[in-house]
């Protein structure tokens, strides 16, 4: 039950969620563009190609981007589920070993 409320309600979020909707990050995409053409970033240490590449300081500071970033709520969400499965199975393996050691 939970995981089809996870997964049903993720659509009605992804629409109202700046980091879950699909459209890539424009920051995201202009660096990958430029870092197919610029050779001191593709190192990714700027000291063997010359000095450093100005826009890899400008992505750097682009990193807390939330288009960029996993959505905490999602991640949240699916912690909730992981953990409710991990207590189930832990549940059912002990109601198991207690009808095996009632049985003996």
């Amino acid at each position: 039950m939970l995981v089809h409320y996870l997964v049903v309600d993720h659509l009605d979020h992804r629409e109202r969620c700046d980091g879950c909707r699909p459209e890539p990050c424009v920051a995201l995409a202009t660096w990958l563009t430029h870092k197919a053409d610029c050779r001191a970033c593709q190192a990714g240490a700027p000291l063997p190609l010359g000095p450093p590449c100005s826009e890899r300081r400008h992505f750097l500071d682009h990193q807390n981007c939330a288009r960029c970033l996993p959505c905490p709520h999602l991640q949240r969400a699916i912690a909730a589920v992981v953990e409710f499965r991990d207590a189930r199975r832990l549940l059912s393996r002990a109601e198991a070993l207690r009808a095996l050691e009632h049985m003996r």
